[in-house]
Parts: C-alpha cells; structure tokens; sequence
C-alpha cells in the first residue's frame, strides 16, 4: 500500500491559525484528500518525487516567511524587524489588525508606513521563493488551476485569490499579486490558502508520495555510504560530490545498487570530471 507523508508539527501550526486569519471562515488545517480525476492521471507521472519535494520544500520556505526562519534546534526567529523586535509575516498581521482599531492616532500613520514597508519586503522574499515551484509547473497550469478550485472551494474559500493566481498567466503572476496583496491580512491569508492547498495535494498523491520516500531512503543510503569511504577516499568529504552525487546518480540507483564500492568507482569518476 502507497505511504501517504504526513504534515509536519510545523505545518499543523500555522495552518492552525488560519480559523483567526480567515476573519470568520471556517477552515479545515488537517490535509483533504481532492478528488478530482485528474490526480490519476498525473499521480506519479507529472507530479511524481521531485515535484513532491519542490512543493515540501516550497511549503518550508513559505513557514519561514510566516513564522521565522528555523534553526538546527527548531527555533524560529522572524526575519522582519518591528517594535525593536524579529517578527513573521503572521505576527506582522496581528499588528496591523490593532493598529487598524486603535483609537491612538499619535504614530499611527508612521506605523502603518513601516508595516507596509515590511510587507513589500515579504512580497518581494515571497515572489523569489515562487520562482521554483512555477518551473516544475510551467506549462500545467489547468491541471493546477482545477486542482486549487476543488482545494479552496472544499475548504469554503471559493473567491480565494490564489484562485485567481493560479488561472493567470504565468508573465502576469507577480503584477497581479503586487496588485491584489495591500494588507498583511490579505497576503497573510494568501499564503495559507497556498499552504493548504500544497498540504492537500501532497496527501492526495500516494504514488507520487511513494516515489519520494523511496528516494529519501536512496539518499540516506547513500549518506551512510559516502561516511563509510571518507576515511579511504577523501573527496568524498567534499560537499560539491555529495551534490554530484544527488544530481547525476539519485535516480539512476536502485537500492541494491548503492554500496561503498559502487560510491567508491562514482568518486573516481568525480576526481575525472572535477580535473577536466
């Protein structure tokens, strides 16, 4: 049976919050399983590991724009600095929503300027993290449209302009995004829409799924193999093999096939095409 990969602790936070973000609207945060007919179809042919790990890694980064960058302990610090403080984009939007009710209009107007500075800040780091994910959907653009209708509309947010977003042309993303994404509650609400929509899909692709943990466990292998040579064979402490590694032979592995010896012949061919 196909494994399905379960959302992170970090992702059932922030997706926690979108019942308080989506100004009354019901949302569910836990992953729904779409069921359009399209999935059959593209489940493990167009959307198969690396699309699978592009949307996690695409999913990540978002995290870190709403809720902080993670360190090796887990610990997040905002990237915009407010108040003397680090703050994500999420904690930006609860002040925004104070400031718009506050009676106290004695710095208000600066306030609402600087947050709006930040927000232009966010929107910029957010259109350079999209860049990725529009490649691997470049010219699919139907299937992912149907594929955010159905997400959005099960979760009660038929009007959500990542419905929009995802009909528009690919040259006229970001000026509609720009455009359409004035407030930190608008962007904020945005990109859980986009969350959620990412964390539907991904459990809603159980070949593809399967395919991704098989290369998780390809690449593990491979790790504890490249720990193995290093003492015998030293460019295998080199940072750029293990790339050279993951680019030209991940996929081109079976599982039987990765050993020390078979690590130790690619590291040959390395120092090769390293001295070329």
């Amino acid at each position: 049976m196909a494994r399905r990969v379960t959302m992170p602790m970090a992702m059932t936070l922030i997706l926690a919050l979108s019942v308080e973000v989506a100004r009354g609207n019901s949302v569910n945060s836990k992953p729904l399983l779409l069921q359009s007919k399209i999935l059959k179809t593209v489940d493990g042919r167009f959307i198969n590991a690396n699309i699978i790990e592009v949307m996690r890694k695409f999913q990540r980064k978002v995290l870190d724009i709403m809720i902080g960058d993670q360190d090796q302990t887990g610990r997040r610090t905002g990237r915009y600095l407010f108040d003397g403080s680090a703050r994500g984009a999420y904690e930006l939007s609860r002040f925004e929503e104070q400031l718009t009710k506050s009676t106290d209009q004695s710095d208000q107007g600066t306030r609402a300027q600087e947050l709006q500075g930040l927000l232009k800040d966010s929107k910029r780091d957010f259109m350079a993290i999209a860049g990725e994910f529009r490649m691997v959907a470049r010219g699919s653009k139907p299937i992912i449209a149907a594929l955010v209708e159905e997400s959005c509309t099960r979760r009660g947010r038929p009007g959500s302009l990542l419905c929009i977003w995802a009909r528009t042309k690919e040259a006229d993303e970001d000026a509609l995004f720009d455009g359409h994404v004035k407030t930190f509650g608008e962007y904020t609400q945005f990109c859980i829409d986009l969350l959620n929509f990412l964390g539907d899909l991904i459990h809603s692709c159980p070949r593809a799924n399967t395919l991704f943990m098989e290369r998780v466990d390809r690449w593990g292998k491979i790790r504890q193999c490249i720990t193995t040579i290093a003492s015998e064979v030293p460019v295998a402490k080199d940072p750029a093999f293990s790339l050279y590694v993951r680019k030209n032979y991940l996929d081109n592995l079976s599982s039987a096939e990765i050993t020390p010896d078979r690590l130790k012949s690619i590291a040959a061919t390395y120092k090769q095409h390293a001295a070329a």
